[in-house]
């Protein structure tokens, strides 16, 4: 497993998680971006990403892509 995260602006932050299963060779992936809108206002967009044969331990799971609005008060 491992993890990287940079602060590519202050307002916006780029991260990736990435975690590798060697007796199957499958892959899970999983960038996240973090966007500060305002000062109380966040949109998050994350994809999870999955690769690998059939049976393999990610393979069979495919790909997710979702989007958060947060709003801290």
């Amino acid at each position: 497993f491992g993890n990287v995260s940079y602060p590519v602006t202050p307002l916006f932050n780029a991260s990736l998680a990435s975690m590798y299963n060697p007796s199957d060779k499958s892959v899970f992936v999983g960038p996240t971006f973090d966007f500060s809108l305002t000062s109380n206002i966040e949109f998050m967009l994350t994809a999870q990403m999955f690769f690998g044969d059939e049976g393999t331990e990610f393979g069979d799971y495919g790909t997710l892509a979702y989007g958060r609005l947060k709003w801290s008060f």
